[in-house]
């Protein structure tokens, strides 16, 4: 989602959780040609994902729902 210079444009955050480095690497290559994404942090399992979610939310003074 490439964006004109004359709209503000909202950067969405991204947390990237694969236990494959190179699938982490790719993704994150192809997202940082984006203006409007920004990895925010990889990780490898599952419990250093949540962590590391709840650690960028606390960070951002937000709240998450889960199932």
């Amino acid at each position: 989602m490439k964006s004109s210079s004359r709209f503000e444009t909202k950067v969405i955050r991204v947390l990237i959780a694969d236990d494959h480095p190179v699938v982490r690497e790719g993704l994150v290559t192809i997202l940082k040609s984006e203006n409007d994404i920004k990895v925010v942090a990889e990780a490898t399992d599952d419990e250093f994902a949540v962590a590391a979610e709840l650690t960028i939310l606390a960070r951002h003074g937000a709240t998450t729902c889960s199932s």
